[in-house]
């Protein structure tokens, strides 16, 4: 579970700068929520961007009738 979590704040698109760096982890604090939301925010592209390819090559009757 704790490799899952530390998976989940890696992805954290939204974490803020931490100039102090007190925690020798980095200049960015990152959040297991702001992870999640990032993970969600990327799958919604993904998703947009392949139904944007399968419109385009045409795999799905686009007929208006």
């Amino acid at each position: 579970m704790v490799k899952v979590s530390k998976y989940i704040k890696q992805q954290d698109m939204f974490g803020h700068q931490v100039v102090l760096n007190f925690n020798k982890k980095g200049d960015t604090y990152q959040t297991t929520i702001g992870g999640a939301i990032s993970l969600l925010v990327k799958l919604v592209i993904f998703g947009f961007v392949v139904y944007k390819i399968i419109l385009l090559v045409g795999l799905k009757d686009n007929s208006y009738e």
